[in-house]
């Protein structure tokens, strides 16, 4: 019974503490963590990277990913590859979207309806709105994250996302 009290304690003192042991290990690139009893663990960035459950983790966001352009309609994969300089713009919001595995999404290529394509970051703060709103800057990521969120249910009730050229080379939503 001893040791489970003693694990239980262990484990309340790191779940309490682990946001900052993740900040400390994402901004500095190792985290150094004083266990209840006293002994320390120190880990690198790059062990935790190189974790099976972290790279499976990887994996299934660009699976995801993958799975999501799989489900809009060709016609914007098509529009992408028409042009040799045009990327598909990833956009990284919310509290994950400083995490390497999570950058890595928008670096690269990848590949829907038998298409590769070349992808890109989007500016993680665009810059309309810190010109006129500069104070959103912090908040920016939750509220990004708060609209996509708000907006799942309508963007789901309308089926698959089509497009449609109007002769300039720009397209328009269909029912949005």
């Amino acid at each position: 019974m001893k040791h489970y009290t003693r694990y239980q304690n262990i484990a309340h003192d790191l779940e309490r503490d682990i946001r900052h042991h993740k900040e400390a290990l994402f901004t500095t690139g190792s985290a150094y963590v004083v266990l209840y009893t006293g002994d320390t663990v120190e880990f690198t960035l790059d062990e935790f990277m190189a974790l099976e459950a972290v790279q499976d983790f990887e994996t299934s966001l660009r699976k995801t990913m993958v799975d999501i352009l799989e489900s809009a309609d060709q016609a914007w994969i098509d529009w992408v590859r028409t042009d040799a300089n045009r990327r598909l713009t990833i956009v990284l919001a919310g509290g994950g979207a400083t995490l390497p595995m999570v950058k890595r999404l928008a670096e690269g290529t990848v590949t829907a309806h038998g298409i590769t394509i070349p992808v890109a970051a989007a500016k993680s703060f665009p810059d309309w709105l810190r010109d006129d709103y500069p104070d959103l800057e912090t908040p920016y990521p939750r509220i990004a994250v708060s609209l996509g969120g708000a907006r799942k249910n309508i963007i789901s009730s309308m089926g698959a996302l089509k497009s449609t050229a109007s002769g300039t080379g720009n397209f328009t939503l269909d029912r949005y």
